[in-house]
């Protein structure tokens, strides 16, 4: 029996399953294969009250269903765009990708943009994008929310889950600390949290998420993934890298991944276009400019790596249907991914 888990490297071998349950890198089967991408405009207010045009990019699955939330905040000026290739390879899977553009080329401090991201998330699951999806698409809120963000945008996916526990703590002591937001007068439990080569120590007082002085961990205890890149470099310094946020994530819900032939910049697509608008021109000339990139490997095994992860851990943390199959078998055999793939450390679902 054998657990296909696609993959363009040769040395990518099966392993031990299941032959009829499908693996997060494979392709997806024909029910959900089309996915249709929309980008919508909102007004939200952050919590100095400003109210705040976000423009944002959605994908789902073309077929009529209730679908678990994914939602991804951006790296430093890049446009969501770019991430196309990982946000259509993770909705395929069963999944509504929302990601909102937080800013443009004006990078704000880190805690502008906490807030506009705390805004976007209040709104998000206030109103669970009513009029922003076609009919017979549902936000499923119930099975979680799963949080997740790349470099700069991983830090405030942290940051903005440490800070909704923190308030919660605060508020009741004997709230759940996966306990993100209200909707409909319901707690609304935060599923995962991944950061993708997440990034503290960078410019405009970016720093790494509080921790608990006592045990120098994060205050969320919400299952969390990091992936790494091997060549992240000056754009992902070890001092505020993956495995530092890795470090602080609470035991034993956890998982650190690492990508040792790819950059930086290597999640996002392939040739992401840079024509249009300056900011387009100027966020393109940077993902392949600005960080170290991996030569002669295409970036769709990265982001097809790191969409399966994603959807992996997920579902091993569903609140309704946890799965952990797919999650232990990449821990179990990482070079079933379609990009190289080390397990610096795990711990099974």
């Amino acid at each position: 029996m054998a657990l296909v888990l696609e993959s363009s490297r040769p040395a990518a071998k099966t392993s031990t399953a299941n032959p009829s349950h499908r693996s997060p890198s494979s392709p997806p089967p024909p029910a959900t294969t089309t996915v249709v991408a929309i980008s919508f405009q909102t007004a939200v207010k952050s919590e100095t009250k400003n109210t705040l045009q976000r423009i944002s990019s959605s994908f789902h699955p073309a077929k009529s269903g209730r679908y678990p939330v994914l939602l991804f905040f951006h790296g430093t000026s890049i446009k969501t765009s770019f991430y196309s290739q990982l946000f259509k390879h993770i909705s395929s899977h069963g999944f509504i990708v929302v990601a909102p553009q937080l800013y443009r080329l004006l990078i704000p401090p880190a805690c502008m943009e906490l807030n506009s991201a705390e805004a976007v998330a209040d709104w998000l699951l206030k109103y669970g994008l009513e009029g922003h999806l076609p009919a017979g698409i549902t936000p499923d809120f119930e099975s979680g929310l799963a949080l997740a963000g790349h470099s700069r945008g991983g830090r405030t996916s942290f940051a903005l889950a440490d800070k909704r526990t923190a308030e919660s703590a605060k508020t009741n002591s004997e709230v759940h600390s996966s306990a993100l937001l209200p909707r409909s007068g319901k707690d609304l439990n935060l599923s995962v949290l991944i950061g993708v080569d997440p990034v503290a120590a960078t410019m405009c007082c970016a720093t790494m998420p509080d921790v608990h002085p006592e045990t120098q961990c994060f205050k969320f205890d919400v299952p969390a993934a990091v992936i790494g890149t091997g060549l992240g470099g000056s754009c992902a310094p070890e001092s505020g890298n993956y495995a530092q946020f890795f470090k602080r994530c609470k035991p034993p819900k956890r998982a650190e991944f690492l990508a040792p032939q790819y950059g930086h910049m290597d999640v996002l697509d392939d040739n992401p276009p840079g024509n249009g608008s300056c900011f387009s021109c100027v966020s393109a000339l940077m993902t392949k400019c600005m960080c170290k990139n991996a030569k002669g490997l295409s970036r769709e095994c990265m982001s097809r790596t790191v969409g399966g992860i994603v959807v992996a851990f997920f579902k091993a943390y569903n609140n309704k249907y946890p799965d952990p199959s797919d999650l232990n078998a990449i821990q179990n055999n990482p070079g079933l991914a379609p990009a190289e793939l080390v397990i610096p450390n795990s711990e099974s679902a």
